[in-house]
């Protein structure tokens, strides 16, 4: 399945972190996947005083054209330079009708108003070029008897679909 991530920035020089999406679920038969965002925070610098806290933030995902706004709760940033699960949010995405489905935008911001009310996120977008999921075209044939015409009828699941028939 398709993976990727892209860095993400807060105001405070030394919070930063990524956001890492996943493709996952593809349903053939539905032409669609799951497509989840996971965003990550840490401190940069050896930091001895108290750790971070981002209390009861918004993080918003944005997922091809699809807003998730998500409340973090109360979530400690460590002072070992280690990443922390923020938020996350899924959503399923529907493919072209020839399985392929490319340049899928994710987005993510983050507001902490009850902690340290200058602390946020400004939006960040990366992209995921999502597996092709193979489509089926539909054969169908009226009943025959030997020596006598078939008709044998293909529809394509792409225009771009050929095919080959032997008999």
């Amino acid at each position: 399945m398709a993976s990727t991530s892209f860095n993400i920035y807060s105001n405070n020089q030394y919070i930063s972190g990524y956001v890492q999406i996943n493709e996952s679920n593809p349903n053939t038969a539905g032409n669609y996947s799951t497509v989840t965002a996971y965003a990550y925070l840490r401190r940069t610098n050896n930091y001895s005083g108290t750790p971070s806290r981002v209390s009861r933030a918004t993080a918003t995902f944005k997922i091809d054209g699809q807003t998730f706004t998500i409340s973090t709760g109360e979530v400690t940033i460590p002072n070992d330079n280690s990443y922390v699960l923020i938020a996350s949010a899924s959503k399923t995405v529907y493919h072209n009708s020839d399985g392929c489905k490319n340049n899928v935008p994710v987005s993510f911001s983050l507001s902490n108003p009850y902690g340290n009310s200058t602390f946020t996120v400004p939006e960040t977008t990366g992209y995921i070029n999502l597996d092709r999921i193979a489509r089926a075209s539909s054969v169908s044939c009226n009943n025959g008897n030997i020596g006598s015409t078939v008709n044998i009828s293909i529809t394509r699941a792409d225009d771009s679909f050929t095919h080959n028939l032997s008999y």
